[in-house]
């Protein structure tokens, strides 16, 4: 089965191979964001207490859908989705960076990895529209 793969991507257009990659990127994204979400909220309690961490949870998720979506959209509107898309993963791996980098026991931290990772999950938001305009009429696009 897996000797078939190679014919099989020698047949597909460089559009078709963009798109792959497009979807791959997008799909790691989606499947950090569960993880994210299960363990910021217990990192942000034992820090800071469950009450801040609350606070904190809920003030980055309503400054997502009021805030980093519609700017997200407009610049999608703007420049494009595909390079919406790039920003928001981009933004996403800085956000890694600095988890990964700095201690995120200190408030500042925690606020700066916060405010990226929410701003990247809302740049993300766009893809399903840059999928929708690449995608063929046959194919479910428009």
């Amino acid at each position: 089965m897996l000797y078939r793969i190679p014919k099989l991507l020698s047949r597909w257009s460089a559009h078709h191979k963009n798109y792959v990659q497009y979807i791959i990127a997008i799909g790691l994204s989606v499947f950090a964001s569960p993880i994210i979400y299960a363990i910021l909220p217990i990192i942000a309690a034992a820090a800071y207490g469950e009450w801040r961490a609350g606070i904190l949870i809920s003030g980055f998720g309503f400054a997502q859908a009021f805030l980093f979506d519609p700017i997200a959209g407009s610049l999608a509107d703007k420049i494009g989705s595909r390079r919406t898309v790039l920003i928001g993963l981009a933004l996403g791996i800085c956000a890694g960076l600095v988890w990964i980098t700095f201690s995120i026991q200190h408030l500042s931290t925690l606020l700066a990895f916060s405010f990226l990772l929410f701003l990247s999950y809302g740049f993300r938001g766009t893809a399903e529209s840059y999928v929708l305009k690449t995608s063929k009429k046959d194919e479910g696009g428009l």
